[in-house]
C-alpha cells in the first residue's frame, strides 16, 4: 500500500457521500463548532486518512469530524494522509487504529493535561 503522509488534498475532491468508514453518525453542533474553532486557531493536529478512489476522488477512512470542521471553516485544502492503493481490509485497519487512538486520547487527555501542566509549573518555579 502506497502512503503519502503529508498531503494537501483539494477539499472538493473528498467524497462526503461515501460514509463507508464513518465511525460516528451523529455529531453535535456544539462538538463541531468547538473543533472548528480549535482548528481555526491551531490548525489540523491529526491529519485525516483518505483513500484515493479510481475516479480520482477521495474516500474518508478516518477523520469525519475533522473533515466536517474543515468544511465548516471553508478551507479549500485538507491536510491528509493518503493511501493510494489500500485494500478494503487495509482501509478498515486504518479506520480502527485511528478511532481507537482517538477514544484512548479522549479518556486520557484531561488527566495527562493536568499532570503535565503541574509538572511544567513545578519545573518553571525551580
Amino acid at each position: 500500500m502506497k502512503v503519502s503522509p503529508y498531503t494537501e488534498v483539494e477539499f472538493w475532491k473528498i467524497d462526503l457521500k461515501d460514509e463507508t468508514f464513518r465511525f460516528r453518525k451523529e455529531i453535535s453542533e456544539e462538538t463541531l463548532n468547538a473543533l472548528a474553532k480549535n482548528m481555526g486557531k491551531y490548525g489540523v493536529q491529526n491529519r485525516v486518512k483518505l483513500r484515493l478512489k479510481p475516479n480520482g476522488r477521495y474516500q474518508i477512512l478516518a477523520g469525519w469530524t475533522r473533515t466536517l470542521a474543515v468544511k465548516r471553516l471553508g478551507w479549500p485544502m485538507m491536510p491528509a494522509i493518503v493511501y493510494e492503493d489500500a485494500t478494503d481490509e487495509e482501509a478498515q485497519v486504518v479506520n480502527v487504529i485511528d478511532n481507537a487512538r482517538a477514544r484512548e486520547w479522549a479518556v486520557l487527555a484531561p488527566s495527562n493535561y493536568y499532570h503535565h501542566k503541574e509538572q511544567y509549573r513545578g519545573e518553571r518555579c525551580r
